[in-house]
């Protein structure tokens, strides 16, 4: 008797589709509101540098939501990796390109 880790349940499936979805959604819109406040005070260094507080909060949603969401739960209980379109290379690929991103608006000027 082997152990499978795989969800077979729609109930679940139908409750979280919607969590990533909102969870994506809300880390756009800080990210965006980051974007247009750094534009706004593009001119006011410390005004500028508090605007960068809401891509770090955008930025740990989008990680919470790809490493919890798809590395952890995608990945092992709905056999992400399994299927004929294996996004664990795109996952990582993404959340390389979030963590240089950070980085790079994080830094001090």
């Amino acid at each position: 008797m082997s152990i499978s880790c795989a969800c077979t349940n729609p109930n679940l499936h139908t409750f979280l589709y919607p969590c990533i979805i909102t969870g994506e959604i809300l880390a756009g819109l800080f990210a965006l509101l980051s974007c247009l406040l750094m534009l706004k005070n593009i001119k006011l260094p410390e005004r500028f540098m508090q605007a960068k507080r809401f891509y770090l909060v955008a930025t740990g949603i989008m990680l919470t939501v790809w490493y919890f969401g798809f590395a952890i739960i995608a990945d092992q209980w709905f056999y992400m990796w399994a299927n004929q379109c294996n996004a664990q290379s795109t996952a990582y690929t993404f959340v390389i390109f979030l963590l240089v991103s950070l980085m790079y608006v994080m830094r001090r000027d």
